[in-house]
């Protein structure tokens, strides 16, 4: 359990220093340095969808005559 605790901790400040390296996030300090509170600023993103023809491919079925196996029980007894 504790591992897992400090995989996500790790990963989490992976990405925020990816982020911060990629310009995705930044951070100001307030002036003075003594008090420093971060405020991230982070870039806008728009999420949205358009039409578009796209290759999709079909699956299709055809009905062939094949040798099935059979089983038959015969109960006189």
């Amino acid at each position: 359990m504790l591992r897992a605790i400090l995989i996500i901790v790790a990963l989490i400040i992976l990405v925020l220093i990816g982020m911060t390296a990629t310009g995705w996030l930044t951070w100001f300090q307030t002036p003075g340095g003594q008090t420093t509170t971060l405020q991230p600023k982070v870039n806008d993103l728009e999420v949205g969808t358009t039409t578009a023809n796209v290759a999709v491919p079909t699956v299709t079925t055809t009905t062939k005559q094949v040798d099935v196996p059979t089983v038959t029980v015969d109960n006189q007894q």
